[in-house]
């Protein structure tokens, strides 16, 4: 029993290992602009549930890289890598829900996607959130929930974001501010423990 579980994990690591050195292979000629050669590595990796191909692939489809632009392709992938939970997939299936690319414009959708990959402290995702909630698109109008996707986004650099603490903190009241800011440590909280 135990040769057959030693060659269980040898196979394992040779098949990840196999994968590893594919992905890095269709990296490398992305980074060359040889997209035709990077899609043919990644399209058979993502087939079999490697995360940052889906991926790729998404954001190639999206962008027509290398194929003529297919937004329905690319929220294929991105959907299979977002159930996987990356947050990058996450954010930019947001995004195409918010924009209306490849599906109906649908800001309560991209609001929910948003919340996945913020949760998981994507910038981007975070600052979208603060708009969002400032200007009640896709949920109701919440000072203190934008003020704290702002801040969160603010304190990984985001200077678009510091701009709208700034404005935001001059327009709420002192409640407003002391909600906003007990969700930011509630927020922290919860993310320290994942």
């Amino acid at each position: 029993m135990k040769q057959i579980s030693f060659l269980l994990i040898a196979l394992f690591l040779f098949s990840w290992t196999s994968f590893a050195d594919d992905y890095e292979k269709g990296l490398a000629a992305f980074k060359k602009g040889d997209y035709k050669t990077a899609i043919e590595i990644w399209e058979p990796l993502a087939k079999k549930g490697d995360v940052g191909a889906q991926y790729n692939l998404g954001q190639m489809k999206r962008s027509g890289l290398g194929v003529p632009k297919n937004y329905e392709q690319a929220l294929y992938w991105y959907r299979k890598a977002a159930a996987k939970g990356d947050p990058e997939a996450q954010y930019n299936l947001g995004l195409m829900h918010y924009l209306g690319h490849g599906v109906k414009k649908d800001p309560f959708s991209a609001v929910g996607w948003f919340k996945k990959a913020a949760n998981q402290g994507n910038v981007n995702a975070q600052s979208n959130l603060g708009a969002m909630y400032g200007e009640g698109e896709g949920v109701p109008k919440d000072y203190p929930q934008s003020y704290m996707w702002f801040s969160l986004a603010a304190e990984s650099g985001d200077q678009n974001a510091q701009a709208a603490v700034f404005f935001l903190s001059r327009e709420m009241s002192i409640s407003q501010m002391k909600k906003g800011q007990s969700l930011i440590l509630e927020w922290k909280e919860s993310f320290d423990k994942k």
